[in-house]
């Protein structure tokens, strides 16, 4: 969800984004920062060079570790969580705290979604130059630095 002119709020999504989790609980998560869709082609493009710059940060990518519970849960069983990972966009990598729902569906199957929106800060990203481009481009009087972003995935343990 990105917010412009203080109270003007849309959402976006990935549709290109692949993961997976080890035996192990460890997870990795890339998201193809080319394939952002905005629904209006002008914007996603925009994104792609302006914030993004996908010639030289192509993925955003997410590591964290399943807690040893909820990889050894009973089939059905469902958990909420606070799980540290390590976020990595546009060249900076910070450690990011992700609260979740976690439902173990059968032996390798888990279906995973944030229970709250990860609020991710565009200045802390190095983005903020990009987000200004982007404004002054579409002759806006603001965008908001700060970008809620939620998610619903399913990993098959390899």
């Amino acid at each position: 969800i990105s917010t412009k002119n203080n109270n003007l709020s849309e959402l976006h999504s990935f549709d290109q984004f692949s993961g997976q989790m080890t035996s192990s609980g460890e997870l990795s998560v890339s998201v193809n920062l080319a394939s952002v869709n905005t629904l209006i082609e002008i914007r996603n493009s925009r994104m792609q060079k302006m914030l993004f710059e996908v010639g030289n940060y192509a993925t955003a990518e997410l590591s964290a570790q399943l807690p040893a519970s909820v990889m050894a849960a009973t089939v059905g069983k469902q958990t909420q969580i606070d799980m540290q990972g390590q976020l990595t966009l546009h060249g900076v990598s910070l450690p990011i705290t992700i609260q979740i729902n976690v439902a173990k569906l059968d032996a390798d199957t888990y279906s995973a979604h944030t229970v709250k929106p990860i609020i991710i800060s565009a200045d802390q990203f190095g983005l903020k130059d990009g987000v200004e481009a982007l404004r002054e481009i579409a002759g806006l009087n603001n965008i908001s630095l700060a970008v809620p972003v939620t998610f619903s995935v399913l990993f098959t343990r390899a």
